[in-house]
């Protein structure tokens, strides 16, 4: 890597040097001294940089992050990175292969799509929880890869009629395809750097409760596509799923949830992209 990285910025002497690795913008930034010292090293880190313990060595000799949620601009500032350094660019979604997803009569019928943990970061042992607070008839289809250990463990502490109202649908690589109606989709995360899947579900319609976690949810969820539930409170999220299956709380319209996330698409990301490689403000 070492080698590779010198030998890029000798041959091409680039304009800009983009990673999204801490240890890859440091060499470059070290190389770039004696071989292109014209080349821009733009840190570009897709996780939250305390939950992942980046050193704050890997964050000098950097001229420009991009950040991709405003929760890990703020982590940034706090470890001494100067706001004006600090690009907000978020990450963007594709719109025109989307489509919106009918929901279920009784607004019912709720998912969950990612990895399966218990009480790792995706922390779905948190949902289990909420849903065993939960009343009346619902359902809950889980998209993603699960050990049988983790499987196993959270079904124990599910209780037996919410076991039966609970489905382990799998791993699939195109899961927007296989998912024909849903109510809203659920996320209990301890932390994100910016959750695609969110954005992923709202632009099919589709209604977004979420944990909020350090970075990522909150530039998301509003008021016009979901909620948010504070950390660890499984008493809070079943709350927000007993307002909904019994219709004190209204959900959004289809229309309106899909134009909240709009600002992800990509002419709005290009246009973030290229300002800061111009360096417009």
């Amino acid at each position: 890597m070492p080698f590779l990285i010198a030998n890029i910025l000798k041959k091409e002497k680039p304009d800009f040097f983009i990673a999204t690795n801490p240890i890859i913008w440091s060499m470059a930034s070290k190389f770039r001294k004696l071989i292109s010292p014209n080349t821009k090293i733009i840190a570009w880190y897709h996780y939250s940089f305390k939950m992942k313990n980046v050193k704050l060595k890997y964050l000098k000799g950097v001229d420009e992050f991009w950040a991709i949620s405003s929760g890990i601009k703020k982590e940034l500032v706090s470890m001494g990175i100067k706001s004006e350094n600090i690009r907000l660019i978020y990450n963007p979604l594709n719109f025109s292969k989307t489509h919106l997803v009918k929901r279920s009569p009784q607004h019912n019928h709720f998912i969950y799509i990612g990895r399966i943990d218990y009480q790792g970061q995706k922390n779905t042992s948190e949902l289990i929880h909420a849903f065993n607070n939960v009343k009346n008839e619902w359902s809950c289809d889980f998209y993603g890869s699960v050990d049988e250990q983790t499987k196993i463990k959270l079904k124990k502490i599910a209780y037996k009629d919410v076991q039966e109202k609970i489905c382990f649908k799998g791993f699939h690589k195109d899961i927007w395809s296989r998912i024909e109606e849903a109510d809203a989709l659920i996320l209990t995360s301890k932390f994100e750097g910016l959750p695609m899947v969110l954005i992923e579900a709202a632009s099919r319609g589709i209604p977004i409760i979420s944990s909020d976690c350090p970075t990522g949810t909150k530039d998301i969820v509003n008021e016009n596509n979901g909620w948010l539930y504070k950390m660890g409170e499984s008493g809070q999220l079943a709350n927000i799923l007993n307002d909904i299956i019994s219709l004190k709380r209204t959900l959004p319209s289809s229309e309106e949830v899909e134009k909240s996330v709009h600002r992800f698409n990509y002419e709005n990301y290009k246009i973030r992209i290229l300002k800061s490689l111009r360096n417009e403000k």
